[in-house]
């Protein structure tokens, strides 16, 4: 008998033989690896900890194979995780998850790549009129008829020994994984979806999806930074640059070193002394001994700077004559197709999207610079949304059905 667990299913109920035990070595990961190698598929999923970290901290691989071989790889003992990542970036191998954001991060992090081929449950069910985000306990639940159990979703990962329900329930993450993906592949496939999916599939493991931000770029994304005049924006970049950097240097979420009000009223007071720092409500006289000189360099910087470096944003969106007619117009078209289709709107395209493409027409583009109508959304929107916005189609009332359709434009 293996020493790692062999899953197997009937009546809804998921029976392990034997006790889930941690893959704990470097020998034991190697053999679990080359078993799922062999068949050519890999559930994945991870556990970890992201509360105060930069980087989330790893807790647990689990890892599953078709024939109900799974493991749970405990990356505290096992210092060598490389065969774990050669499997995953193998694209020999198809990688199975749910959600994979934040699993996806966490490789890129490891080995600063990602893989191709791989297959998301929630992106997959999202095509099948589950709506944009369906959580996993719920597909499987929907789909499978099982009930997962959720009573560790608190647990803290990091924290050793784990007990046999914790190792259970991460493992129910891999091991119904692989029964609900070959049902929703093939529902896919039978709809003529599959297509769509596997598109969605390769935008979701854009390596430049999970890189780290831009330093000089975070400061927009500040509450309240509209507020500022241009020179105290130009201090607010170098301040949140510098906490941005400390932030990863010190492997803490940027909030815990210096709140978004902290940094603000920096901006605003400009101070040249670590006396002055004192007078700012929210920094301890702990950070001050430890940033102080390093928060004072970063206004000097910005206070050096003429005044054509200075940054600018805007006071919300400026109008945009027709912009917002042209958009109703469309999302009003994108619920028609979006209901024939049994499909979220959001699944179809995201309001975001919708603005640029009344705003730059078929070269629209996503914020990740990837075209948005091409592919499915192009096969299933493009011609008639080109159309609308080009006074060729029209929407109007069928008399008959009382529902909007889509007629030629009157001449």
């Amino acid at each position: 008998m293996e020493w790692y667990n062999r899953f197997v299913f009937s009546s809804g109920v998921c029976d392990e033989t034997p006790h889930p035990v941690l893959v704990t070595t470097s020998q034991k990961l190697e053999a679990l690896c080359r078993d799922i190698r062999s068949e050519g598929v890999c559930g994945f999923d991870t556990e970890f900890v992201f509360e105060r970290t930069y980087y989330p901290r790893l807790g647990l691989i689990q890892l599953s194979a078709p024939s109900g071989i799974a493991g749970a790889v405990d990356p505290l003992s096992v210092k060598d995780l490389g065969p774990a990542l050669d499997l995953l970036l193998d694209d020999r191998i198809k990688k199975i998850v749910h959600a994979g954001g934040m699993d996806w991060k966490i490789v890129a992090q490891l080995s600063g790549r990602l893989p191709q081929s791989v297959f998301d449950t929630q992106i997959a069910a999202s095509f099948l009129g589950f709506g944009p985000q369906i959580g996993y306990a719920p597909l499987i639940e929907s789909v499978l008829d099982i009930k997962v159990d959720k009573s560790e979703t608190y647990t803290d990962w990091l924290q050793r020994p784990l007990r046999q329900e914790q190792i259970t329930y991460a493992l129910s993450d891999v091991t119904h994984l692989l029964k609900v993906q070959h049902h929703l592949e093939s529902e896919l496939e039978r709809r003529g979806r599959l297509s769509w999916a596997v598109e969605e599939f390769r935008r979701s493991v854009h390596i430049d999806l999970y890189a780290d931000p831009d330093p000089y770029a975070v400061f927009l994304d500040i509450r309240r930074s509209s507020s500022l005049g241009r020179r105290e924006l130009a201090v607010l970049r170098e301040l949140a640059a510098w906490r941005e950097m400390e932030a990863k240097t010190r492997d803490l979420r940027p909030h815990f070193v210096l709140k978004d009000d902290v940094l603000l009223a920096l901006a605003r007071r400009a101070p040249r002394s670590e006396p002055d720092l004192l007078q700012v409500r929210g920094i301890t006289s702990q950070e001050i001994i430890r940033s102080g000189p390093d928060i004072l360099k970063a206004i000097h910087r910005a206070r050096k700077l003429p005044d054509t470096e200075w940054p600018s944003v805007e006071k919300g969106e400026p109008p945009e004559p027709g912009l917002d007619a042209a958009v109703n117009l469309l999302q009003s078209y994108l619920q028609i197709r979006a209901k024939e289709l049994d499909l979220a709107t959001e699944t179809l395209l995201t309001k975001g999207m919708l603005k640029a493409i009344v705003r730059q027409g078929e070269n629209a583009t996503s914020t990740d610079g990837t075209p948005i109508l091409k592919g499915w959304r192009k096969e299933l929107l493009g011609t008639d949304f080109l159309d609308l916005l080009n006074g060729q189609m029209t929407l109007g009332l069928d008399p008959k059905t009382r529902k909007l359709k889509i007629y030629p434009a009157a001449r």
